[in-house]
């Protein structure tokens, strides 16, 4: 990992369109320097729950945890490539 949580990998893709919203938490992470720079630079517009608003995530932490449990915890994959693969067949079946 890199500075401000964004992987090395993740580092040469497509950003997002301009004027694209990211909303998160105020963990750590994304409350960094490194990673609100990186978000400006590109024209991304920042939004963070209130502290203490789990109530927000509500459905992505449910649709997070389905996923783990019907899914990655069932399997091993040996590549990244099976596991996108897998992954990408329980989101879309």
């Amino acid at each position: 990992m890199v500075p401000g949580g964004v992987s090395s990998q993740s580092r040469g893709r497509a950003a997002p369109p301009p004027g694209a919203i990211i909303n998160t938490d105020q963990g750590s992470q994304f409350t960094s320097f490194a990673w609100i720079d990186r978000l400006k630079r590109i024209g991304t517009r920042i939004s963070m729950d209130g502290t203490g608003r789990c109530i927000d995530n509500v459905f992505i932490e449910r649709l997070w945890r389905s996923l783990k449990y019907e899914c990655v915890y069932l399997r091993t994959w040996e590549t990244e490539s099976q596991a996108r693969a897998g992954v990408g067949r329980w989101i879309i079946p």
